[in-house]
């Protein structure tokens, strides 16, 4: 019996140390995508990945010197992106991420710009 139990301890703490993080970006229930001027309507498989994406990148802590050209609204944050050089900046947490050129060319045809890589 204590061998039972003192397996199931160990399985439970595994779970927890090597479980499923938690996420710090999750879809809001109205918004989630604008420019400057116009809201962006993405469908749910588009603002999935975009969600992933944010979840899935290094945030280190700072802000990056691009410009954004779209800001995502997931809940109670607001996070900006820069489609030239696929930055985003987590206004709310003070943080910046850079996507990979992969990821950049992906977003950036979900979000419908341009894709070629243009000077800063």
């Amino acid at each position: 019996m204590k061998k039972l139990i003192s397996g199931l301890l160990t399985i439970m703490l595994l779970f927890s140390l090597f479980g499923c993080r938690e996420k710090t970006y999750k879809l809001p229930w109205d918004q989630f995508c604008s420019t400057g001027t116009s809201t962006i309507e993405l469908n749910g498989e588009e603002r999935e990945y975009i969600i992933d994406l944010l979840n899935a990148l290094e945030w280190q802590d700072g802000a990056s010197n691009c410009l954004s050209d779209f800001t995502f609204y997931p809940q109670a944050q607001r996070v900006e992106y820069h489609s030239t050089c696929g930055t985003f900046n987590d206004v709310t947490r003070g943080k910046t991420a850079k996507t990979t050129e992969e990821q950049r060319l992906k977003l950036n045809e979900i979000l419908r710009v341009n894709t070629s890589k243009k000077d800063n």
